[in-house]
């Protein structure tokens, strides 16, 4: 009950998706979470070429892909720290029966190959902590 509660609390932004993701030692996604805001990697440019942000008129960022799948976070398109954040949440999760099933359906390492690759070169993580 406890580790359900704190998973909800965790993911409660994301709203529905939390009813399907499991996650897995939630504290080394935290740790893995902070280090990224301590690097900025929300504000390097590869992460910006990697989701086609550009800058706007007024000092934010908004992405040129518009693919509803290409984003894990709601507001992804416009928001590189969510953005960053929902997809080592996604990597560190594992999906629902339901997910699996569905056609083409791939796990978001398989699905962002290039982040992934990224996000592990920046934060040394420990691949055989994902699920």
């Amino acid at each position: 009950m406890l580790f359900c509660l704190g998973s909800l609390l965790l993911l409660a932004p994301y709203g529905a998706v939390c009813e399907r993701i499991e996650l897995y030692d939630t504290s080394y996604l935290q740790v893995l979470i902070e280090q990224a805001r301590r690097k900025k990697l929300a504000d390097e440019r590869l992460w910006h070429l990697l989701l086609h942000y550009r800058p706007t008129l007024f000092g934010k960022f908004k992405s040129e892909a518009d693919g509803r799948g290409f984003f894990l976070h709601p507001r992804g398109k416009v928001d590189p720290q969510g953005e960053l954040e929902a997809t080592l949440r996604a990597f560190f999760s594992s999906a629902s029966g339901d997910d699996r099933r569905a056609k083409n359906w791939q796990h978001p390492q398989c699905r962002f190959p290039a982040r992934y690759d990224w996000l592990k070169t920046q934060l040394a993580f420990d691949p055989s902590k994902l699920s």
